[in-house]
């Protein structure tokens, strides 16, 4: 017990400045202070030292327009895009043909690929934002985006998602189609691969650059920008590539419906806010760089 509680000591102590812990542990050793008042007294300033760090809007921005907003949307866009890969995969590997969703072959590889780099520029720039916008309680910022991953669109969103598909063989739930288990880990391995290459690894790229430094070359900034906006105009003119297609396909019979592009733009827009803040810091560091000459 004794090791246990002098390891959590060393652990809160840890996360102290080193000026700090010094003058801290030396108090509380001159005084004798038993291991609960320790880590009471550990615990107490540590808080009221990350309450002081919220007292900006920074973080709360990041928290809110990173974490909540992009997190949730970007895990939306990856599970539709998943979705439509694995269904692609698997039909073809059960049947050798491709599943008809009124798409070509041609549209539909353009829509992953275009959808893909969209979504891995989305999930690095949020990375990369959210570190900028952190500052000292990037900490728990960052680990609440992979909270959100993984409950989203990790492990924990693929288990929800594969419930249903278990439920749906078993007669319970009404779904499009019926799956087994060899399905279901075909299905798994899918989604968890593309999910961590498409969402994860990028956001935690672009957290890694921002540790690094929070500025960026202009060319690169800028290249960024444009590529971004690009991606963001793609997918929302493809998105509506399969109502348009079952419209005509029905000869104008059968109207799918679904979100108008105006709709659409909106969603992608919320993904693309860090850029507003990328070209506004770039702007600012600009201004503040030496004239020469």
């Amino acid at each position: 017990m004794t090791k246990l509680l002098r390891w959590l000591v060393a652990m809160l102590s840890s996360a102290l400045e080193p000026e700090v812990r010094e003058s801290v542990v030396g108090d509380l050793t001159e005084l004798r202070a038993s291991y609960a008042r320790t880590i009471y007294e550990l615990l107490g300033l540590i808080l009221r030292q990350e309450a002081q760090l919220w007292k900006t809007w920074r973080p709360w921005l990041a928290l809110i327009g990173i974490v909540g907003a992009i997190g949730w949307l970007l895990s939306d866009v990856c599970i539709g895009l998943i979705g439509d890969v694995a269904r692609q995969a698997f039909v073809y590997w059960q049947y050798g043909v491709r599943y008809n969703n009124g798409l070509n072959g041609a549209q539909e590889i353009e829509v992953i690929i275009c959808t893909s780099f969209a979504v891995g520029c989305w999930s690095w720039l949020g990375g990369f934002t959210l570190s900028a916008l952190s500052g000292k309680t990037a900490l728990i910022n960052k680990t609440l985006l992979c909270l959100a991953w993984f409950c989203l669109c990790g492990p924990l969103g693929l288990l929800g998602y594969s419930a249903r598909l278990v439920l749906n063989a078993l007669g319970l739930v009404a779904l499009p189609h019926t799956v087994g288990f060899t399905a279901l880990a075909f299905f798994g391995a899918v989604h968890l691969s593309l999910a961590t290459l498409l969402f994860l690894i990028p956001s935690l790229l672009g957290m890694r650059r921002a540790r690094r430094s929070f500025d960026l070359a202009r060319p690169y900034a800028l290249l960024l920008s444009a590529t971004v906006a690009a991606l963001t105009a793609i997918v929302t003119w493809m998105q509506g590539w399969q109502q348009i297609a079952l419209e005509k396909w029905s000869e104008g019979k059968w109207n799918p419906g679904g979100p108008s592009w105006q709709e659409r733009l909106v969603s992608l827009l919320v993904l693309s806010w860090p850029l507003v803040y990328l070209l506004a810091t770039q702007r600012d560091h600009d201004k503040k760089k030496p004239i020469i000459g």
